[in-house]
């Protein structure tokens, strides 16, 4: 009788089919998980893993390409909403520094901006007609 001696531990595997268990190396245990080709149990059912260790990480890298791409597109309508809202308020200012242009070039004109009249002598006008206004000629918006 001959005896074999086997130096390399077995993993115990359950066949698919008929439930039965056998054992193989881990070694061909880890080359099928990672080519996903079929073995057989020694009733002779054909046992197959079929998520290999490529296909899952795979699918891993696709999950994070689309995290990617979906965290960059809200990134990104995140900045242009931002801009939107500076655009905004840039056009906001604007209007109110042409407002005020307006306004001082109306009373150096000698234009009254409260009654819409006009003055030989405005500075006479404001101080004897509006008393309670302070006058804001040369008046700067802040930035």
């Amino acid at each position: 009788m001959t005896q074999l001696a086997i130096a390399d531990a077995l993993i115990t595997l359950h066949c698919a089919e008929c439930s039965m268990l056998f054992g193989a190396s881990d070694d061909f245990i880890r080359r099928r998980r990672e080519d996903g080709q079929q073995f057989y149990c020694p009733q002779g059912h054909s046992n197959v893993y079929h998520d290999t260790e490529l296909k899952r990480l795979q699918r891993e890298n696709e999950r994070l390409q689309i995290e990617l791409t979906r965290e960059k597109q809200r990134r990104q309508l995140e900045c242009q909403t931002h801009a939107s809202e500076i655009r905004g308020e840039r056009i906001k200012r604007g209007k109110a520094e042409a407002r005020l242009k307006r306004t001082e070039t109306r009373v150096h004109a000698g234009v009254c901006p409260h009654c819409n009249r006009t003055f030989k002598q405005l500075a006479a006008h404001m101080r004897t007609k509006h008393p309670d206004l302070t006058p804001h000629v040369h008046r700067q918006l802040p930035v």
